[in-house]
């Protein structure tokens, strides 16, 4: 998946304002998972839940993918609702905001997925995790 456009200056202002605001930014990414309770896969290679990290960042596209909105997660994964899961990063974590295929997306640097089973993270588990990886 790459970003179709990016987002305004403006427009990805607003986001990463919020993002600060809140202390977090609330994605969803869609997760193929064929192996059981991983986080999806990427090139293969399937990812556990917490806190991860892109790799090779030095390259323009590379980073975590997620939709911005839930609306957007359910067409890019075909209503397939067990394929989505809800991801928390940090506003400085925003590597690039636009849309993919007409919605709105987002590259990130790192995200933390909550437990598998337990769905959604409150921001307080989220501070803690963060004050954890410092």
């Amino acid at each position: 998946m790459c970003l179709s456009y990016k987002l305004k200056p403006k427009q990805a202002d607003k986001i990463k304002a919020e993002a600060r605001k809140r202390g977090y930014v609330r994605v969803w990414k869609v997760c193929r998972s064929y192996r059981g309770n991983t986080t999806g896969t990427c090139f293969g290679l399937p990812y556990c839940k917490g806190f991860r990290m892109a790799e090779n960042l030095s390259v323009v596209v590379a980073g975590w993918y997620a939709y911005l909105t839930e609306e957007a997660a359910i067409i890019g994964s075909y209503n397939i609702l067990k394929d989505i899961k809800v991801c928390y990063a940090k506003a400085s974590w925003i590597k690039g905001l636009g849309t993919f295929n007409g919605r709105p997306a987002g590259i990130f640097t790192h995200l933390y997925f909550p437990d598998w089973d337990k769905g959604d993270m409150t921001i307080r588990e989220f501070r803690a995790m963060c004050r954890e990886q410092k």
